[in-house]
Protein backbone atom coordinates (compact mmCIF):
# COMPACT_ATOMS: atom_id res chain seq x y z
CA UNK A 1 0.00 0.00 0.00
CA UNK A 2 2.77 1.99 0.51
CA UNK A 3 3.85 1.93 -3.22
CA UNK A 4 0.30 2.76 -4.23
CA UNK A 5 -0.22 5.88 -1.78
CA UNK A 6 3.28 6.95 -3.10
CA UNK A 7 1.98 6.59 -6.65
CA UNK A 8 -1.28 8.26 -6.39
CA UNK A 9 0.27 11.35 -3.98
CA UNK A 10 2.59 11.91 -7.23
CA UNK A 11 0.23 11.66 -10.08
CA UNK A 12 -1.87 14.49 -11.34
CA UNK A 13 -3.19 12.78 -14.68
CA UNK A 14 -6.15 11.78 -12.64
CA UNK A 15 -7.59 15.16 -12.57
CA UNK A 16 -7.32 15.34 -16.43
CA UNK A 17 -9.16 11.76 -16.76
CA UNK A 18 -13.44 11.45 -17.25
CA UNK A 19 -12.94 7.90 -16.57
CA UNK A 20 -10.47 5.37 -14.62
CA UNK A 21 -10.46 1.94 -12.98
CA UNK A 22 -7.18 1.48 -10.06
CA UNK A 23 -7.20 -1.79 -9.18
CA UNK A 24 -5.10 -3.29 -6.80
CA UNK A 25 -4.93 -7.25 -6.01
CA UNK A 26 -6.35 -10.05 -8.59
CA UNK A 27 -10.06 -9.83 -9.51
CA UNK A 28 -13.05 -11.35 -7.67
CA UNK A 29 -14.78 -11.50 -10.45
CA UNK A 30 -14.96 -11.24 -14.42
CA UNK A 31 -17.35 -8.72 -14.55
CA UNK A 32 -15.63 -6.85 -13.02
CA UNK A 33 -13.51 -5.53 -15.05
CA UNK A 34 -15.70 -3.94 -17.31
CA UNK A 35 -15.18 0.07 -16.63
CA UNK A 36 -18.38 2.01 -17.45
CA UNK A 37 -18.49 5.36 -18.31
CA UNK A 38 -19.82 7.06 -15.43
CA UNK A 39 -17.42 5.74 -13.08
CA UNK A 40 -13.79 6.74 -11.21
CA UNK A 41 -13.52 3.87 -9.66
CA UNK A 42 -10.66 2.31 -6.96
CA UNK A 43 -10.85 -1.73 -6.14
CA UNK A 44 -8.51 -3.14 -3.97
CA UNK A 45 -8.57 -7.05 -2.95
CA UNK A 46 -6.42 -9.16 -1.01
CA UNK A 47 -4.95 -5.97 0.61
CA UNK A 48 -3.33 -5.30 3.68
CA UNK A 49 -4.73 -1.73 5.10
CA UNK A 50 -3.44 -1.15 8.31
CA UNK A 51 -2.18 2.11 7.20
CA UNK A 52 -3.47 5.94 5.43
CA UNK A 53 -4.87 5.01 2.46
CA UNK A 54 -4.34 7.59 -0.49
CA UNK A 55 -7.18 7.89 -2.95
CA UNK A 56 -7.34 10.31 -6.42
CA UNK A 57 -9.86 13.20 -4.64
CA UNK A 58 -12.51 13.06 -7.70
CA UNK A 59 -13.04 9.27 -7.14
CA UNK A 60 -16.72 8.11 -7.32
CA UNK A 61 -16.87 4.66 -6.63
CA UNK A 62 -14.82 2.68 -3.72
CA UNK A 63 -14.80 -0.81 -3.79
CA UNK A 64 -12.56 -3.21 -0.77
CA UNK A 65 -12.79 -6.99 -0.97
CA UNK A 66 -11.04 -9.17 0.73
CA UNK A 67 -8.67 -7.07 2.94
CA UNK A 68 -6.99 -6.97 6.27
CA UNK A 69 -8.40 -3.86 8.37
CA UNK A 70 -9.71 -2.59 11.00
CA UNK A 71 -10.89 0.82 10.20
CA UNK A 72 -11.49 2.24 6.63
CA UNK A 73 -8.74 4.89 6.78
CA UNK A 74 -9.31 7.31 3.43
CA UNK A 75 -7.50 10.98 2.50
CA UNK A 76 -7.67 12.56 -0.73
CA UNK A 77 -4.39 13.26 -2.11
CA UNK A 78 -4.86 17.00 -2.28
CA UNK A 79 -5.33 16.89 1.47
CA UNK A 80 -2.69 14.04 2.15
CA UNK A 81 0.30 16.51 3.53
CA UNK A 82 -2.03 17.70 6.35
CA UNK A 83 -4.62 14.81 6.28
CA UNK A 84 -5.40 12.27 9.21
CA UNK A 85 -7.56 9.23 8.53
CA UNK A 86 -10.95 10.49 8.13
CA UNK A 87 -13.24 9.85 11.42
CA UNK A 88 -9.80 10.10 13.66
CA UNK A 89 -8.82 13.59 13.87
CA UNK A 90 -9.99 17.13 12.00
CA UNK A 91 -10.07 16.22 8.36
CA UNK A 92 -9.96 19.27 5.56
CA UNK A 93 -13.61 19.87 4.12
CA UNK A 94 -14.15 18.29 0.56
CA UNK A 95 -12.37 15.12 1.17
CA UNK A 96 -13.29 12.63 -1.06
CA UNK A 97 -16.58 14.46 -1.49
CA UNK A 98 -16.81 13.22 -4.83
CA UNK A 99 -17.32 9.67 -3.64
CA UNK A 100 -21.26 8.44 -4.36
CA UNK A 101 -20.18 4.27 -3.76
CA UNK A 102 -18.56 2.58 -1.11
CA UNK A 103 -18.82 -1.19 -1.09
CA UNK A 104 -17.11 -3.39 0.90
CA UNK A 105 -16.93 -7.06 1.35
CA UNK A 106 -15.60 -10.41 2.36
CA UNK A 107 -12.84 -7.68 5.50
CA UNK A 108 -13.16 -10.39 8.44
CA UNK A 109 -11.25 -7.97 10.35
CA UNK A 110 -13.66 -5.44 10.00
CA UNK A 111 -15.78 -4.07 12.60
CA UNK A 112 -17.26 -0.50 12.11
CA UNK A 113 -17.83 0.71 8.39
CA UNK A 114 -17.72 4.63 9.35
CA UNK A 115 -17.47 7.52 11.43
CA UNK A 116 -19.76 10.64 12.34
CA UNK A 117 -16.65 12.71 10.85
CA UNK A 118 -16.17 10.57 7.83
CA UNK A 119 -19.92 11.36 6.90
CA UNK A 120 -18.89 15.00 6.89
CA UNK A 121 -16.64 14.35 4.23
CA UNK A 122 -18.79 12.20 2.23
CA UNK A 123 -21.63 14.25 1.27
CA UNK A 124 -22.64 12.96 -2.20
CA UNK A 125 -22.47 9.27 -1.30
CA UNK A 126 -25.40 7.24 -2.55
CA UNK A 127 -24.76 3.58 -2.10
CA UNK A 128 -23.84 1.98 0.41
CA UNK A 129 -23.23 -1.89 0.31
CA UNK A 130 -21.89 -4.27 2.80
CA UNK A 131 -21.68 -7.73 2.78
CA UNK A 132 -20.02 -11.10 4.80
CA UNK A 133 -18.32 -8.93 6.40
CA UNK A 134 -18.85 -11.35 10.03
CA UNK A 135 -17.18 -9.10 12.24
CA UNK A 136 -19.03 -6.05 11.78
CA UNK A 137 -20.68 -4.64 14.33
CA UNK A 138 -21.83 -1.19 13.44
CA UNK A 139 -22.21 0.55 9.92
CA UNK A 140 -21.72 3.99 11.58
CA UNK A 141 -19.55 3.78 14.95
CA UNK A 142 -18.53 6.21 17.46
CA UNK A 143 -15.53 8.16 17.08
CA UNK A 144 -14.01 7.12 20.70
CA UNK A 145 -14.44 3.84 19.38
CA UNK A 146 -11.57 3.89 16.79
CA UNK A 147 -8.58 1.69 17.01
CA UNK A 148 -6.89 4.64 16.30
CA UNK A 149 -8.67 7.29 17.78
CA UNK A 150 -8.10 10.18 20.17
CA UNK A 151 -10.81 11.88 22.32
CA UNK A 152 -13.24 13.73 19.87
CA UNK A 153 -12.70 17.43 21.50
CA UNK A 154 -15.06 19.15 18.50
CA UNK A 155 -18.39 18.48 18.19
CA UNK A 156 -19.66 16.80 14.76
CA UNK A 157 -22.27 18.80 12.68
CA UNK A 158 -23.70 15.63 11.81
CA UNK A 159 -24.96 15.55 15.43
CA UNK A 160 -27.55 17.29 17.08
CA UNK A 161 -26.75 16.29 21.06
CA UNK A 162 -23.84 14.98 22.43
CA UNK A 163 -26.50 11.57 23.44
CA UNK A 164 -25.85 8.99 20.99
CA UNK A 165 -29.15 8.48 21.44
CA UNK A 166 -30.37 11.69 20.39
CA UNK A 167 -27.75 11.52 17.31
CA UNK A 168 -28.92 12.77 14.15
CA UNK A 169 -26.56 11.01 11.09
CA UNK A 170 -27.46 13.15 7.79
CA UNK A 171 -27.07 11.49 4.30
CA UNK A 172 -29.13 13.75 1.94
CA UNK A 173 -27.94 11.69 -0.96
CA UNK A 174 -28.05 8.14 0.12
CA UNK A 175 -29.65 5.81 -2.29
CA UNK A 176 -29.32 2.20 -1.60
CA UNK A 177 -28.28 0.51 1.75
CA UNK A 178 -27.71 -3.34 1.17
CA UNK A 179 -26.43 -4.78 4.52
CA UNK A 180 -26.11 -8.90 3.32
CA UNK A 181 -24.98 -11.59 5.87
CA UNK A 182 -23.53 -9.73 8.43
CA UNK A 183 -23.43 -11.80 11.13
CA UNK A 184 -22.71 -10.00 14.17
CA UNK A 185 -24.32 -6.51 13.29
CA UNK A 186 -26.23 -5.17 16.14
CA UNK A 187 -26.33 -1.32 14.69
CA UNK A 188 -26.81 0.78 11.93
CA UNK A 189 -25.98 3.79 13.84
CA UNK A 190 -26.75 4.52 17.75
CA UNK A 191 -29.12 7.98 16.86
CA UNK A 192 -31.61 8.07 14.02
CA UNK A 193 -30.54 8.60 10.21
CA UNK A 194 -32.53 11.48 7.82
CA UNK A 195 -32.12 9.96 4.18
CA UNK A 196 -34.37 12.12 2.49
CA UNK A 197 -32.75 10.38 -0.61
CA UNK A 198 -33.48 6.97 -0.22
CA UNK A 199 -35.18 4.52 -2.18
CA UNK A 200 -33.98 1.01 -1.59
CA UNK A 201 -33.12 -0.99 1.79
CA UNK A 202 -31.94 -4.84 1.56
CA UNK A 203 -30.81 -7.04 4.54
CA UNK A 204 -30.53 -10.13 4.45
CA UNK A 205 -29.36 -12.36 7.33
CA UNK A 206 -28.47 -9.74 9.62
CA UNK A 207 -29.86 -11.13 12.38
CA UNK A 208 -28.01 -9.58 15.36
CA UNK A 209 -29.49 -6.25 14.20
CA UNK A 210 -32.17 -4.47 16.68
CA UNK A 211 -33.27 -1.54 14.68
CA UNK A 212 -33.71 0.41 11.70
CA UNK A 213 -33.03 3.65 12.90
CA UNK A 214 -34.69 5.92 10.35
CA UNK A 215 -35.69 9.07 11.16
CA UNK A 216 -39.82 9.60 9.87
CA UNK A 217 -40.81 12.98 8.80
CA UNK A 218 -44.09 13.86 11.57
CA UNK A 219 -47.17 14.84 10.03
CA UNK A 220 -50.00 15.90 12.95
CA UNK A 221 -47.21 14.15 15.41
CA UNK A 222 -47.34 10.61 13.63
CA UNK A 223 -45.25 9.20 11.00
CA UNK A 224 -45.50 9.06 7.62
CA UNK A 225 -42.83 6.95 5.14
CA UNK A 226 -39.37 8.86 3.80
CA UNK A 227 -40.49 10.84 0.42
CA UNK A 228 -38.41 8.41 -1.91
CA UNK A 229 -38.53 4.79 -0.40
CA UNK A 230 -39.58 2.63 -2.77
CA UNK A 231 -39.31 -0.50 -1.10
CA UNK A 232 -37.46 -2.76 1.90
CA UNK A 233 -36.21 -6.03 0.87
CA UNK A 234 -36.49 -8.86 3.06
CA UNK A 235 -35.87 -12.05 2.89
CA UNK A 236 -38.98 -14.02 3.80
CA UNK A 237 -36.61 -16.33 6.09
CA UNK A 238 -36.27 -13.01 8.69
CA UNK A 239 -40.54 -12.44 8.75
CA UNK A 240 -39.46 -13.22 12.30
CA UNK A 241 -36.43 -11.17 12.75
CA UNK A 242 -38.51 -8.14 11.26
CA UNK A 243 -41.50 -8.48 14.00
CA UNK A 244 -38.56 -8.16 16.94
CA UNK A 245 -37.27 -5.05 15.78
CA UNK A 246 -37.31 -2.35 18.18
CA UNK A 247 -38.85 0.85 16.65
CA UNK A 248 -38.15 4.58 17.87
CA UNK A 249 -42.10 5.28 16.76
CA UNK A 250 -44.75 2.79 18.13
CA UNK A 251 -45.93 3.66 14.43
CA UNK A 252 -43.12 3.15 12.36
CA UNK A 253 -43.17 -0.73 11.48
CA UNK A 254 -47.05 -0.17 10.34
CA UNK A 255 -46.05 2.94 8.47
CA UNK A 256 -42.94 0.80 6.56
CA UNK A 257 -44.91 -2.43 6.35
CA UNK A 258 -46.51 -1.46 2.44
CA UNK A 259 -43.27 -1.07 1.25
CA UNK A 260 -41.74 -4.46 2.45
CA UNK A 261 -40.79 -6.35 -0.42
CA UNK A 262 -40.11 -9.75 0.50
CA UNK A 263 -38.01 -12.22 -1.69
Amino acid sequence: MFDLNRYIGKSDHFKQLNTYRLHVGGYLYEYQVAVYAYEKKAVLTNCCLYRLLVLPDIISHLEIHSCHIYNLQLCGVEKERHCAPLGVTATPPGTLSNLKELEISMCQKMKKLLTPRMLENLPNLETIRVEHCYKMEEIIGDEEDELMGTSNNHPSSSSSSSSSSSTIFTLPNLRLLELYYLLELESICKGLMVCDSLEIICIRVCRELKRLPLSLPLVHGQPSPPAALKKIQISKAEEEWWESLEWDHPNAKDVLQPFLDWF
